[in-house]
């Protein structure tokens, strides 16, 4: 087909689903994701990535990434609501735009999203440190109920989509980078037939998070061109299990409600602490990566812990006995991004007559009209599952000293929980609990 350098729409269809499971034994969701079984088509082949840059800016990527997590958390928190998203998927996806992004509309991205120059090398070297295969993840039954498996090395895949028009005359700048450093091969799409192609991203989403997350979009722009799409699995179990500790009273905003707790007890962990919060971090099986709670002390809330500063502080931990005694939680949350992110300042891309993303290709205008995050977590005594899928339609220690008591660290109100990869300080998922026993 011919293409004209007339305004056409381009839709921006961001949509995240995050999942975190137990590795599970009884009382675990009946939905937990496990290597075995899962969705039978293939997955979408990946281009060949390059060798990641070891000078690439992984450590100014991450600090964007913080800051990114604490202004958005702001923007889409609600009082008394829980709330879960992926950092990391969001800005994958974003990043993937900001390659064919110019004039103020990449500066805006730059500045919301924390990118330096080299972004695309960073987000090469971050995948490169942090997947464990390059395979899909794949689903199998959680085990029987008497059983108590041992840890299991961590499942830790990201991958990387660009479904666009068929024929569409992508600019060779912009294809090489999605292809060489995000490893987006791109997919050859028919717009038109709309629910085709809706069939094929969902697919595609529902191959990289092991069949949890089954639609990311329901709909499409008719002058769609371009979806890019990134999807971020985690599996992993904690060093060591916790064990039941019955139901205990949580203070959730709405009044005290029971909920289901466990506990580990007498455990070196990292612990940190400043004057308005407290955090524990549980590492999983392996050691690269953890999960770190903060807890809100005195009168402050967890929206006082959503800092960069606090975020950071928490990660500078002490090695100390602790008992930890915490709730397994369910929940989910459904964001529209196009109306969040203009609060983080990014407005051009949404914008018919300010987008410039003139990188992507040299025919037509293009801009973003559609953006939306859904995300769900289960986490309980056994470990975690995470999965979350971001896709942008573009259409037109020490030892202690044993007399020393135990840090008694009791989550029992609304706290603040991230997953980070320990090595980098990448930030994985995160989000806030208000309620353990809503979902």
């Amino acid at each position: 087909m011919g293409w004209t350098r007339t305004t056409r729409l381009v839709a921006l269809g961001a949509a995240l689903a995050a999942t975190l499971t137990a590795c599970g034994s009884g009382g675990s969701s009946s939905d937990t994701v496990r290597p075995g079984t899962g969705p039978t088509a293939e997955a979408t082949p990946m281009a060949s990535q390059a060798p990641a840059d070891p000078k690439a800016p992984v450590a100014d990527t991450v600090a964007g990434l913080d800051a990114f997590a604490a202004a958005f958390w702001k923007a889409s928190a609600k009082p008394g609501q829980n709330l879960v998203f992926s950092p990391l998927s969001i800005s994958y996806a974003f990043a993937m735009l900001r390659a064919g992004a110019k004039g103020d509309t990449a500066a805006q991205l730059d500045k919301a999203f924390g990118f330096p120059a080299g972004v695309a090398q960073a987000f090469n070297a971050l995948t490169e440190g942090l997947i464990t295969s390059t395979a899909p993840p794949t689903a199998a039954p959680q085990p029987s109920a008497d059983s108590d498996p041992p840890p299991a090395p961590p499942v830790v895949t990201i991958a990387n989509a660009l479904f666009a028009q068929q024929g569409y005359p992508l600019l060779p700048d912009f294809q090489q980078t999605l292809a060489g450093q995000y490893g987006s091969a791109v997919q050859p799409t028919d717009f038109a037939n709309q629910q085709a192609a809706l069939a094929a991203i969902n697919h595609w989403a529902d191959v990289h998070t092991a069949g949890r997350i089954k639609e990311i979009l329901n709909q499409l722009d008719a002058a769609t061109r371009l979806v890019i799409i990134n999807a971020v699995y985690l599996k992993a179990s904690w060093t060591r299990a916790f064990s039941d500790a019955g139901s205990r009273d949580f203070k959730a905003a709405s009044g005290t409600v029971q909920v289901p707790m466990m506990k580990r007890e007498d455990e070196d962990l990292g612990y940190a602490k400043g004057s308005t919060w407290q955090s524990v971090t549980l590492p999983y099986f392996g050691d690269r990566l953890a999960m770190r709670v903060i807890l809100p002390t005195g009168s402050a809330t967890p929206a006082d812990l959503m800092t960069a500063h606090v975020l950071e502080a928490a990660g500078k931990t002490k090695t100390a006995a602790v008992n930890v005694t915490m709730p397994s939680w369910d929940f989910a949350s459904d964001l529209d991004l196009k109306s969040l992110l203009p609060d983080l300042g990014i407005t051009d891309v949404f914008s018919d007559s300010k987008s410039d993303l003139s990188a992507i290709t040299a025919v037509e205008k293009l801009f973003a009209s559609q953006a939306v995050h859904k995300a769900n977590i289960t986490v309980d005594r056994l470990g975690t599952v995470a999965s979350a899928v971001t896709a942008i339609g573009v259409s037109a220690t020490a030892a202690r000293i044993p007399t020393v008591p135990p840090i008694e660290f009791t989550v029992d109100r609304p706290f603040v929980f991230e997953i980070v990869d320990t090595k980098t300080g990448a930030l994985l998922f995160t989000g806030s609990v208000a309620n353990p026993a809503a979902k």
